[in-house]
């Protein structure tokens, strides 16, 4: 503004031309524009806030999936130990019940050759236990099986979905 003044000045030969400097806004003078450079500092100071509180904020989520990360792979590593301990307890069962037949089987083996029809029921009986038991172990064989294969299958979420 100043310069064209100047220029007009020097056109109608009513002032003579000064030489003026522009200096740059040290924000110490109270001018013109001092509201709407207070105004900006507020605002740069409130956007500084923000973003502090969004890196804490997002630094508080990151902490939260990392943690249920760990809880899941823990909830995981549980249900494993729990399937491994249900399967030993089952063989150990099956092992049990299949010795209890053999037993029977030797037994009868070795009880008197001269009643031959007690024994022959008996055996019987023993081969209708030891068909039973064959049955019950392909059930069970079967409902293995099945949990195996959804325990692996699903992942971290099959454990609702055999249940």
């Amino acid at each position: 503004l100043i310069l064209a003044i100047e220029l007009w000045a020097l056109t109608f030969d009513m002032v003579e031309p000064t030489v003026t400097t522009v200096t740059p806004y040290t924000g110490k003078d109270i001018g013109l524009f001092k509201d709407a450079h207070e105004h900006m500092e507020s605002m740069s100071l409130e956007v500084a806030e923000l973003k502090k509180k969004i890196a804490a904020v997002e630094e508080n989520r990151r902490n939260e999936v990392e943690w249920l990360h760990k809880e899941l792979l823990k909830e995981e590593y549980a249900r494993r130990d729990s399937f491994n301990v249900m399967r030993y307890e089952a063989e150990a069962l099956l092992h049990r019940k299949v010795f209890q037949v053999v037993d029977g089987i030797e037994e009868v083996r070795r009880s008197d050759k001269d009643d031959d029809q007690a024994q022959q029921e008996h055996i019987d009986n023993l081969a209708g236990e030891l068909d039973k038991i064959k049955e019950n172990l392909l059930m069970i064989q079967a409902s293995w099986n099945k949990f195996a294969i959804a325990i692996s299958a699903g992942g971290a979420g099959s454990h609702r979905a055999v249940q």
